[in-house]
């Protein structure tokens, strides 16, 4: 039997040091939750049972398609399929040109406000999103796309965490 647990920690941090008169810094943090959300083995709220990670390249003006209810469409490190009912968190990171991330069409996550509306990430830049402990309904709309988005090479990181 397998088991998971799961953690996505999205933290921001600024430390404002003003000039005189003012002689302290001023520090903002925000997190998801306290040091991150934590998810236990299993199916319900502020459970996980599966995770997909996959290292992609696409040449010029390639896409791809993830479905998390199709069962076997994804696989996870062990190669069991997951046909997701909640997805918990996802994380992009483009490590190479340019991409965008958006609903990918008809039955697009409901994340995003209609299927091609979504966010662009150059080189370096990662988008993450904690979608709580029960996550969100993907029963119905399942899938995302990701996109070559600059007419170049391209390539990226994603990462989901989801219960079945």
């Amino acid at each position: 039997m397998t088991t998971l647990s799961a953690r996505l920690h999205i933290e921001a941090r600024g430390d404002l040091q003003a000039d005189a008169p003012h002689s302290q810094t001023i520090g903002h943090t925000l997190e998801n939750a306290t040091g991150g959300r934590g998810w236990r083995n299993g199916t319900g709220s502020g459970e996980v049972d599966r995770i997909f990670l996959e290292n992609n390249s696409f040449t010029s003006g390639q896409n791809k398609t993830y479905n998390l209810l199709a069962a076997g469409a994804l696989v996870d490190v062990f190669g069991q399929a997951i046909d997701a009912d909640e997805l918990k968190g996802l994380v992009v990171k483009c490590t190479s040109g340019e991409i965008a991330v958006d609903g990918g069409g008809a039955g697009g996550l409901d994340l995003f406000e209609d299927n091609n509306h979504g966010i662009v990430l150059a080189s370096g830049m990662s988008f993450a999103v904690d979608l709580g402990a029960a996550g969100l309904d993907v029963t119905t709309n399942s899938s995302f796309r990701v996109a070559e988005n600059a007419s170049a090479a391209a390539s990226y990181t994603v990462w989901l965490i989801v219960a079945q």
